[in-house]
């Protein structure tokens, strides 16, 4: 998974050098994807000084098909292993490996039964079976529940007239942001291709 590290990051030097990029290059480009990508490639460039990206690893939470006997087998596996690389001795390592290999297989093995028992016994719950789904992918459901929304002052709490006021958002959008963009002296016929 890729983040980015605030550890040092100071937003008073961010928007200083946010301001100080060539933003005014853009208005050479005439295709806008074009714009848009060296708009992107100053953007990030400022990002990546500021908060570098960071990669780690996510571990899932203990795996439902991971027996206790099976972890014996890993936790012996993984022995071997600081064996094998304290001594370098070439039968130390063969042994290891063909101790991770069958435990690799009843991993693999103890997983594969695990999901098709779940995947039967909850054959008829698509609820269940997606929580089983988002499981297996490690994707998380979070949900996020709205209590009030709000738009140009108007406010509420009831589910309608929340649909309404998201309705109004969406089909005023456009006009609020072509309020915001400058003329241009380009046409849209100058974007087409013959």
């Amino acid at each position: 998974m890729n983040y980015r590290q605030f550890k040092h990051f100071e937003s008073a030097n961010f928007r200083a050098d946010i301001l100080s990029q060539p933003w005014d290059i853009l208005k050479r480009f005439r295709d806008p994807n074009e714009m848009w990508l060296k708009w992107k490639a100053l953007f990030l460039g400022v990002c990546d000084a500021h908060a570098p990206l960071r990669s780690k690893r996510l571990r899932p939470s203990k795996s439902s098909w991971i027996s206790t006997k099976l972890k014996k087998r890993m936790n012996y596996r993984d022995h071997l292993k600081k064996k094998a690389v304290k001594s370098n001795n070439p039968i130390d390592w063969n042994y290891y490996r063909t101790l991770k290999n069958q435990v690799n297989n009843e991993i693999r093995i103890a997983k594969q039964d695990y999901y098709i028992t779940a995947f039967d016994k909850h054959s008829g719950d698509t609820k269940k079976t997606w929580q089983i789904i988002n499981e297996l992918t490690f994707r998380k459901s979070n949900q996020t529940v709205v209590n009030e929304v709000e738009y140009t002052g108007q406010k509420s709490a009831n589910t309608l007239e929340a649909a309404e006021i998201f309705n109004t958002f969406f089909s005023e959008i456009g006009q609020n942001l072509s309020k915001d963009v400058a003329d241009a002296d380009a046409s849209y016929t100058d974007f087409l291709k013959d």
